[in-house]
């Protein structure tokens, strides 16, 4: 932290120095309220820094704060579609869809998932495509655990994975095993 602070010292409008202490050290350190302070002076040394737009909602996130989190998510989105940075708008869909899941929202979360699949696709950016298809699958896994039936669903969405992209299949069975250790824990029966 003490080269953190000497840096500011010496650069004290470096939005990414803030960042960096925000997003990581404080954090590690278990202290969230000094991390979000540094998010803060992060967005306030430059607001069009859209990454720390997004560290600054997984905090809020991580603090409870979901409305807090889907502002700067959405600033953040904001940002980068303004920059054509699609990939940062396509991981800000992800974010955004994993917090309308944790509201209960699924289908808004299918319809974002399903943007950022298609920017990945389209780039063919595998890493991104297996987190689309994992952030699918959870959200059918959050919602099969209200009703047995989703699993089923998060079934096919990692199958359906599997046919378009057999190179993850790793992901994907270590996915599978997931959602049977859910069907077990809700009682639900194996999908023949």
């Amino acid at each position: 932290i003490a080269a953190f602070r000497r840096a500011l010292v010496l650069e004290p409008s470096r939005a990414v120095t803030w960042q960096l202490l925000g997003n990581f050290v404080y954090p590690a350190r278990r202290q969230l309220p000094e991390g979000l302070e540094m998010l803060d002076s992060a967005v306030a040394s430059d607001p069009e820094f859209s990454t720390a737009y997004a560290y600054r909602a997984f905090a809020r996130l991580q603090a409870g704060d979901l409305a807090g989190a889907q502002i700067h998510y959405r600033r953040g989105a904001d940002l980068f579609r303004a920059a054509g940075d699609v990939m940062g708008v396509a991981r800000s869909a992800i974010d955004l869809g994993h917090l309308a899941c944790e509201e209960g929202d699924v289908a808004t979360a299918h319809a974002l998932f399903g943007q950022a699949l298609d920017t990945f696709e389209r780039l063919d950016q595998r890493l991104g495509i297996a987190i689309a298809l994992e952030a699918f699958a959870c959200a059918a896994l959050v919602d099969g655990l209200r009703k047995c039936g989703a699993l089923a669903e998060a079934e096919a969405i990692a199958l359906a994975g599997l046919t378009r992209h057999p190179e993850l299949v790793t992901a994907l069975l270590a996915l599978a095993r997931l959602l049977e250790q859910a069907r077990v824990k809700v009682g639900c029966h194996a999908i023949p």
